[in-house]
């Protein structure tokens, strides 16, 4: 076996008693000693040595660790535990979080209420805001995406014709396309396709759903037959205005005009107002958020151009508005369903607001018909995030709008969801008298009782797209019609 340099085998230094002392010869001049020898330890101990001192030293950082992950947790308890900094709203989500639940004994039984009270703890944690910011800046560090895509499920065919024959809207089988509302002005966005700068919601079309829609509006027209005249106005979402339709195509996107004219053809007793054609006569104009799933002030206003004209009315011009509002940093309901991302933060929304020539002073009731005057038709909403709140101030059971201008006894009620606030404030000054019911909220009366009570000469129907695929949407609109 060949000998160490030094004359000093370490294996067999190893191999030896670690008690025995022996003398090591000294090392070579141009080598430093080695720890072991300079100390007088034999390599055996030294190593022994060093081996519990590791020991020591890694029982210490464990020590330390546990007692920083333990004092992480008691932290995040004390904070969870303090009531008063608890969210009511999330800003990030868009949506109002969950109120603490009652108890009661039957749902203690069932442990329902224990489920429950988990939920609201996790849904209202103080630190919820900051910690979904975090997730979502940690998930744009995977990499550069510039076009998000989510579809969850493709539309129906769209026929042709619609069924033939009248159609029940009670004993049509319901249908869960569409959206859901998740607080008051709004559908659940079920699918999403974002590129650039620009979020779109994505109509996906339901048959069914469809057929009980325009059933729902039959009905009504035969309750009101004598009374009043009802028209039907369906908002199509921005992709169908915007986008090329290849690209919707591509996406699995319904047809929008498609979709309307068959809805259309099926109305009886109701006067339709298509403004798709319009809306993309006027495509570079600012008709929708790029943040948000509602349209801007400029597409509501070419959909009221679009009712006037079928009135056979003089529609009020956009030049005649001499106060107008620009409210900026508008990040919207799409911006959060897409995860908040940097294009769309970077270069938020501006809501356009025309405040009425006649009045901007509005009396709003609630569901429970708790009654509202704070709030005017136009709202300067600078404090909230949510710049849609500037239409009418959000959505309210029902609301009343008295044009001091006009004595001719002229009246409309406006029967909505969400997309109908923008278009409100345009009616004001070509109705003497206007009406607003949120059916997803509206409980007081039926549509002929309210229309025989207020006296209305014309009912307008406005509902976007998604509404018309959503059987809670056509639920909520068939208690209110009766």
């Amino acid at each position: 076996m060949e000998e160490h340099p030094n004359g000093f085998d370490p294996i067999a230094a190893l191999l030896q008693d670690p008690k025995q002392n022996e003398t090591k010869p000294s090392p070579g001049p141009d080598k430093p000693a080695p720890e072991a020898e300079s100390s007088g330890l034999s390599p055996w101990r030294a190593f022994q040595s060093r081996t519990d001192y590791t020991q020591k030293e890694n029982r210490r950082d464990c020590g330390i660790k546990l007692l920083a992950f333990f004092g992480v947790l008691i932290l995040g308890f004390v904070i969870g535990c303090l009531w008063f900094l608890r969210p009511a709203f999330s800003e990030a989500e868009k949506r109002d979080l969950s109120a603490y639940p009652e108890l009661t004994w039957n749902s203690f039984i069932s442990g329902e209420y224990t489920k429950a009270v988990s939920g609201w703890y996790a849904d209202t944690y103080p630190l919820r805001e900051p910690m979904i910011r975090v997730s979502q800046t940690l998930g744009a560090m995977h990499g550069i995406q510039t076009t998000l895509v989510k579809i969850n499920e493709r539309g129906d065919e769209i026929p042709d014709e619609p069924n033939a024959g009248p159609i029940d809207p009670d004993k049509v089988l319901e249908s869960e396309t569409g959206g859901e509302p998740v607080s008051p002005g709004g559908q659940t966005i079920n699918n999403l396709y974002v590129s650039g700068n620009t979020a779109y919601e994505l109509y996906m079309f339901n048959k069914a759903t469809s057929d009980r829609y325009a059933a729902a509006l039959n009905r009504a027209a035969a309750s009101l037959n004598g009374k009043a005249a009802v028209y039907d106005l369906l908002v199509p979402l921005s992709y169908s205005v915007n986008l090329d339709p290849a690209v919707w195509k591509s996406l699995g996107a319904s047809d929008a005009e498609a979709a309307m004219n068959y809805i259309y053809k099926g109305l009886s007793g109701v006067t339709s107002v298509p403004i798709l054609d319009t809306l993309k006569e006027h495509r570079s104009e600012y008709l929708y958020f790029r943040t948000d799933h509602h349209w801007n002030a400029y597409g509501a206003y070419y959909a009221y151009v679009c009712f006037m004209q079928k009135l056979g009315l003089a529609p009020t011009p956009l030049s005649a508005y001499t106060d107008v509002r620009k409210l900026d940093g508008f990040l919207g309901t799409l911006y959060a369903d897409a995860g908040r991302p940097a294009a769309l933060e970077q270069d938020p929304d501006t809501a356009t607001v025309f405040r009425p020539i006649s009045t901007n002073d509005i009396v709003h009731y609630d569901g429970d018909g708790a009654k509202y005057t704070t709030y005017g038709i136009v709202n300067g909403v600078s404090k909230s995030t949510n710049k849609y709140l500037a239409y009418l101030g959000g959505d309210f059971a029902y609301s009343e709008i008295h044009n001091p201008n006009k004595h001719d006894g002229s009246s409309v009620l406006l029967v909505k969801e969400s997309f109908g606030n923008a278009l409100a404030p345009f009616l004001v000054d070509s109705f003497e008298y206007v009406y607003i019911v949120d059916y997803r909220y509206y409980t007081q009366m039926t549509l002929s009782q309210l229309v025989t009570e207020k006296q209305i000469g014309t009912v307008l129907f406005v509902n976007n797209l998604v509404a018309t695929s959503a059987s809670a949407r056509v639920n909520e609109l068939l208690r209110f019609i009766g």
